[in-house]
């Protein structure tokens, strides 16, 4: 090391030589050295205090060492007999055990078998050697050793070997018939868009599952548990009368049932369709919601002239609506940022809810035009993926 004084004469500069790799070696011989005949009889004095009563900010004014570092030496020697960084879990066969079986029940119920979870289940899980509790990230471990990750729960429903062979089928027939999706004169469906209040619900979006448990009940997102105000909205897009595509109506509802569903065909749906195409005989795409299933919406379709197009249940990926409700999304989050209100998390009253269905109606109708066009002219490309996919869901 050489001293060099900077130009100004100030302060002198002090230059390393660079160091080579028997240096670095020779410097790291030393540490272990310093860790063998210093560290390990300085360990066993003060295990020897601790055992005898003494604690251990005591044992470290004792020997002349700091609180923080004898813990942290303490520590070390701990982990370096359990594995790298404690990644043995402390937990024993039959404690184990009975973490599998709580998971086991708990997937049969259709839950969520969390580590949070099992660990309330089990009264927290005491040690059966040194009848201690165990902690969350032990059962955290115990869970992942089995071979399970903590992955996002995907939002939609259960999709079934059964269900993809279906689509699967569904999708070639169209192929094969050349189908052109454009003669759906209207693609309708509903949306929910929750409004940002001051108190954030908890919700489970991960759980440890193994990737091939995908589709299992108990590993999907959980949609009514939680009672969050918003906006439902009843509406459909088609190609209208230009062919373009274009979204053809919009309201908001409160209860969506058999008797709503006529009421709001009669009001919204059978008008838009005669002003779009003319009397003739209209086909629309809805999804499997009971109110479509009714006896009473079929009797209504076939008085009004209006036939239900061929779709596969559990298919939002099929449906491009469901595309321009995500759009719509983003469109009422942005008009949500300018409002200082919906930032910080509204209050549940009733001038707010009405002024959130507003908003949301406001931020739907912003989808541009041509958007749903290529929606529809998508469609070939998008069931050709799907059944490439065997059937199973794919990204639309």
């Amino acid at each position: 090391m050489s001293e060099v004084t900077d130009r100004k004469g100030q302060a002198p500069i002090f230059v390393f030589p660079p160091m080579s790799s028997f240096f670095v070696s020779s410097l790291l011989w030393h540490c272990q050295l310093f860790m063998v005949r210093i560290l390990q009889p300085v360990l066993k004095a003060a295990r020897t205090l601790m055992a005898n009563g003494v604690s251990r900010r005591e044992a470290a004014r004792m020997l002349g060492i700091s609180n923080s570092g004898l813990a942290g030496a303490l520590c070390r020697r701990v982990n370096k007999k359990i594995g790298k960084r404690g990644a043995k879990s402390c937990i024993s066969s039959t404690d184990k055990g009975r973490i599998t079986r709580a998971r086991e029940d708990m997937k049969k119920k259709g839950l969520n078998p969390t580590a949070r979870a099992i660990h309330r289940k089990l009264g927290g899980i005491k040690n059966t050697k040194t009848k201690r509790r165990v902690c969350l990230r032990t059962v955290q471990r115990a869970i992942a050793s089995d071979g399970d990750e903590y992955l996002t729960r995907p939002k939609k429903g259960t999709l079934t070997a059964p269900d993809a062979g279906r689509r699967a089928r569904w999708g070639k027939k169209k192929l094969q018939e050349d189908f052109d999706f454009s003669s759906v004169d209207s693609w309708i469906d509903c949306h929910r868009s929750e409004m940002p209040t001051e108190e954030k619900p908890r919700r489970s979006t991960k759980s440890w599952r193994k990737k091939e448990e995908r589709n299992e009940p108990w590993a999907q997102k959980s949609v009514n548990k939680y009672k969050v105000p918003g906006t439902n909205v009843f509406g459909g897009m088609g190609p209208g009368a230009s062919g373009t595509g274009k979204l053809m109506f919009l309201t908001a509802y409160a209860v969506f049932n058999k008797e709503t569903c006529v009421a709001l065909f009669e009001k919204y749906v059978v008008p838009a369709l005669r002003r779009e195409y003319g009397e003739r005989t209209w086909t629309i795409m809805v999804d499997g919601d009971g109110a479509f299933k009714s006896d009473l919406f079929k009797e209504f379709c076939q008085d009004n002239g209006i036939e239900i197009y061929d779709h596969p249940s559990k298919s939002p990926d099929l449906a491009p609506i469901e595309n321009a409700w995500n759009v719509g999304e983003e469109k009422i989050a942005d008009l949500a940022l300018k409002e200082r209100k919906w930032r910080n998390g509204a209050a549940r009253n009733a001038a707010n809810y009405a002024a959130w269905e507003k908003l949301v109606l406001t931020g739907i109708r912003k989808v541009g035009r041509s958007f749903y066009g290529k929606l529809i002219d998508g469609m070939p490309a998008r069931v050709q993926r799907m059944v490439d996919n065997d059937g199973w869901r794919i990204k639309a």
